[in-house]
Parts: structure tokens; sequence; C-alpha cells
């Protein structure tokens, strides 16, 4: 008997070991940067969207990262936050053997959110009918309490979805401010957000994240250029540009 309690409680142990170790493999690597101790900015991470649609399901997929993309620069332009960098979200992912929608437990969230440094991790979901109506699903979560602080959804045209994604945007920006007392500063005015090829330029986006994911940095920017023919003043375009630029 003591025999068999003795290797139970090894196996534990090492199960427990096995878990710590899998929470500080990130860490050990470098995922997690942290800010200088006197930036009390807070912290936001937007994860990948999930996408459902009724028809065409492949052709929308692109939005589930050209909507996150152009949801940072919207918090981004709020020069009170600070955005966490979305590739540490898929390496704190992959460590942890986890899925995106593994994010759509709170408690996992949080964990991925603390795990990169940031005090709120965003998720969302949206889903597209038969007549291009999309709903959009958005969520924030604190990462210390894993307790959801902001929820909203909104529905409209598929067209529309850099309006939608502003409207959120700008709620979400005024609920995690820390100085929501403050004059706003740096908030987004709305320019570069074309109503008609608004769809065309997130889809163009999220294609161009891809290819940068495969480390196809070429494609990935030929294809933000062909957004910024559009839409020369579009900022998550030329956010990504930049970003792309510096990866060369």
């Amino acid at each position: 008997m003591a025999t068999h309690c003795f290797a139970r409680s090894s196996r534990i142990a090492n199960r427990a070991l096995l878990t710590i170790a899998t929470l500080l493999l990130p860490l050990a690597r470098g995922v997690t940067q942290p800010a200088p101790a006197d930036d009390r900015r807070a912290s936001v991470a937007v994860a990948d969207f999930t996408i459902a649609a009724l028809r065409d399901a492949a052709e929308w997929g692109s939005l589930g990262k050209g909507m996150p993309q152009i949801l940072m620069t919207e918090l981004g332009a709020n020069q009170d936050l600070r955005i966490v960098e979305r590739e540490r979200i898929q390496t704190v992912l992959d460590e942890l053997k986890l899925s995106r929608s593994d994010l759509a437990d709170p408690a996992t969230a949080a964990r991925v959110g603390t795990l990169i440094g940031a005090r709120y991790i965003v998720t969302g979901s949206a889903n597209i009918d038969r007549r291009n109506r999309i709903r959009l699903d958005v969520r924030g979560i604190r990462t210390e309490t894993s307790v959801q602080e902001y929820a909203d959804n909104l529905m409209g045209d598929a067209d529309d979805v850099l309006e939608l994604i502003a409207r959120i945007g700008e709620k979400m920006s005024r609920n995690f401010d820390p100085t929501p007392f403050d004059a706003p500063s740096g908030r987004s005015s709305g320019s570069g957000r074309p109503t008609k090829e608004g769809l065309r330029i997130a889809m163009l986006i999220g294609n161009a994240i891809d290819l940068q994911d495969r480390r196809d940095v070429d494609g990935a920017t030929k294809l933000v250029r062909q957004a910024l023919a559009i839409a020369p003043d579009n900022p998550s375009a030329k956010a990504l540009l930049a970003s792309l630029q510096q990866a060369k």
C-alpha cells in the first residue's frame, strides 16, 4: 500500500512540475517583454477572431486576422494604451498546445494574457449570414481576475466592417483607458476608413498577416500595397507595411 501511495504521489508531483515548466517556458524564451517600470499604460492584447459563415467560408477566413489587426490600430491610437504584439499570443498558444478556440474560456484567455504581460486580452468572433450581414462579438478579459470587463456585439453590412471595428475600438478604448477623466489623446479620427472598400481592405490585411505568419514577407508586402492603393491613408495598412519593412 505504501509503495502504491508513493508511486501515485510521484506521478502527481511530476504532473505538477510539468505544468509549472510549461507555464514558465515561454517566459524563459523571452516571450514576455515587460514594459519599462515607468510605463503605467494599460497593456492590451488582441487575439485572432474566429469566423463562421453560412456560405463561402474559406473566402471569409482572412477576416479572422484582418479585423484584430484593425482593432489593434484603433486601440493603439489611444496613447494611454500599450498594444502587445499579436505574435506573442501565438507563441504562447503553441507552447501550451492550445488553439485559438480555447481562448473562449475566460480562465484560459486570462492565463495566456498573463504570460504575455497583458492587463487585458481581447477575443472575438464574427458570423456572416447569406446576405453578407456580419455580427461581431467582442469581449475583453482582465487577466489578473479572469473577469470579463468588456463585452459588445454589433451587426451591420460586411462592407462596413471598418466602421464596425472603429465603433468597437472607440468604446473599448474608453473602457480600458486607465485615465478615463483625462482629455482623449491620439484618438483615431476616422480617416482611412472607406465604407465601400472596407471589406476588401480588411481581407487584404488579413491575408497579408497570414503570409507574414508563414514568413512570406514579400507576398505580405504586395497585399498590403494593394490595400494602400485603395486607401492610401488607411492606418492599419500603413502600420503593417512599416512592420513588414522592418522585418526585411
